[in-house]
């Protein structure tokens, strides 16, 4: 639940863009627009990472107020998202940069608070971050399929509402069982020395505080470098192609805007289809700490598979008029469809495999946190210069 809450919004968005290109006076361009602005909600882990040490921020509350920030980004958007200041969609794009600041603030944060955990909860993060996007995609396609005449059967003010309200309802869900595990303290036996329902008030606690906190700089400065450099560079270029591509699916798709309904449906699928290809890959990525000779295989195949799904995504979005010429709408609805599943698997799995390797690098959790945190930001800062650059 707390993975999907970060990208909520941005996704709630995103799955708009069908009826928006229809309905905005930007058209095939508000992809890219949302976009850029999306990214530019990357000053908010700027400044978090600035005042983190002056103000030693909570983890916990800084979620909490992220899903009330996206609730509330959700429930203007609904009300604004049709409004014009000179004939451009300023109200949305200014909401869309909101929701932009409340995901990238949640790459930053998310993971660095998993890695309190036993891995599986950086999985469990992971896949839930993806099945927002799917979800959303969902009810998007619930909204669209089998329309007549392109008209949807929920209005993108009633869609955004009832995302807005799920946004709340998660918030209610995590706030109970927060309280719930509050209760808790005294009767868990602890596991892990970094699990946050362990912390006491013991002279012994202290101490052991005091050894880990020393520790940390020893360990922090005793990291493989190369390896960190690996790790930062690969989510530097992951997530800016990964947050290039949505603002190239409706140039991609506005090859087939003289048939009827078609650009609207192939957009929609090709969505679809990215959300199911990112969990996919999430939950078929490799958490041992000795991956089988398979699962390397995999990550190398993935590798290269994203770089030539990316390569043609940019060309069909370059060249949108050769694609009629050779590749008719009932080809192109498997074919860019299958291109973004194949993309979003190869990203679900190297991000969650990625981090994985960060949390094998060191047993210790505050230097773990620090490093997690490092790449989500190293990979925010990716997305907003290849936004940029598309733009």
């Amino acid at each position: 639940m707390v993975g999907s809450s970060g990208w909520w919004a941005t996704n709630a968005l995103a799955s708009q863009q069908p009826l928006l290109v229809a309905s905005l006076p930007e058209h095939a361009g508000i992809g890219n627009l949302l976009s850029v602005t999306t990214q530019l909600g990357n000053v908010a882990p700027f400044v978090y990472k600035a005042t983190e040490e002056a103000f030693d921020w909570d983890v916990g509350k800084v979620v909490h107020v992220l899903q009330i920030a996206g609730c509330l980004v959700l429930f203007w958007a609904a009300l604004l998202w049709n409004s014009e200041v000179g004939n451009h969609s300023i109200p949305l794009l200014i909401l869309s940069s909101c929701a932009g600041a409340v995901g990238s603030l949640s790459d930053v944060t998310f993971w660095a608070y998993a890695m309190r955990f036993p891995p599986q909860c950086t999985k469990a993060v992971s896949v839930g971050m993806s099945l927002g996007g799917l979800l959303a995609s969902g009810l998007a396609a619930a909204q669209l399929v089998g329309v007549q005449g392109g008209v949807p059967r929920a209005t993108v003010t009633v869609f955004l509402l009832a995302c807005s309200a799920a946004q709340l309802g998660w918030w209610g869900a995590v706030l109970a069982v927060e309280d719930k595990c509050h209760g808790c303290r005294g009767t868990s036996k602890p596991k892990y020395l970094s699990d946050p329902l362990m912390v006491t008030n013991s002279p012994r606690h202290s101490r052991t505080l005091q050894s880990l906190d020393s520790a940390a700089a020893e360990n922090l400065s005793s990291l493989p470098r190369a390896r960190v450099l690996f790790l930062v560079s690969s989510c530097f270029s992951l997530y800016g192609a990964t947050y290039t591509v949505p603002s190239l699916l409706p140039f991609a798709a506005s090859a087939y805007q003289d048939m009827p309904g078609a650009q609207q449906q192939l957009l929609l699928w090709m969505q679809v289809l990215q959300n199911l290809g990112d969990v996919g890959g999430r939950v078929l990525a490799p958490q041992q700490a000795n991956p089988t000779r398979l699962q390397r295989l995999a990550v190398s195949v993935c590798s290269t598979s994203l770089s030539t799904c990316f390569v043609a995504l940019v060309f069909a979005a370059a060249k949108p008029s050769l694609l009629p010429v050779y590749l008719p709408y009932t080809a192109a609805q498997i074919l860019l469809p299958a291109l973004c599943f194949c993309f979003y698997f190869g990203r679900g799995l190297l991000v969650v495999w990625l981090y994985g390797v960060a949390r094998r690098l060191t047993t210790h959790q505050p230097t773990a946190e620090s490093l997690a945190s490092t790449m989500g930001l190293c990979g925010q800062v990716g997305a907003l210069t290849a936004n940029m650059a598309a733009f």
